[in-house]
């Protein structure tokens, strides 16, 4: 899929699979929320994503993260505890935890195969191999 670069760069999802990503959100949790870009990158040698977005009715802000902070996080000012606003964090949890799982699993997948060629290309250089003109010395 090519989703991890190094974290100076990052990466965004095509408009497609965030709004894919978006809707999914829509239909589980509550459908009145800002979102932000999906970003994937590389941190420490490991795949890290992370996700922003405010619900708009509970005026509170969420962050999903995969990274050194694994996690849901909600920020709010003055957030009413009332039984609709507790069973839209319930659902926000759930839905982090299969937004985690799902990421997880598809970073995991192309992180590995990232370090695969990473090594066949070290076995390559430590096999000798000379480039056409190595043997000239000027």
């Amino acid at each position: 899929m090519g989703y991890i670069l190094k974290e100076e760069e990052g990466r965004e999802l095509t408009p497609e699979e965030q709004k894919r990503e978006e809707e999914d959100f829509r239909r589980a949790v509550s459908d009145r929320v800002k979102f932000g870009k999906i970003r994937i990158y590389e941190s420490g040698g490991l795949p890290k994503v992370e996700w922003m977005g405010e619900l708009i009715r509970e005026r509170m802000e969420f962050v999903f993260s995969l990274d050194d902070t694994v996690g849901c996080y909600i920020s709010a000012d003055l957030l009413q505890l009332r039984d609709d606003t507790l069973k839209t964090l319930e659902k926000l949890r759930a839905y982090y935890d299969g937004w985690a799982k799902k990421w997880s699993e598809e970073t995991s997948t192309e992180f590995e195969e990232m370090e695969e060629t990473d090594e066949e290309q070290e076995d390559f250089d430590d096999m000798g191999v000379t480039e056409p003109g190595d043997d000239i010395e000027m």
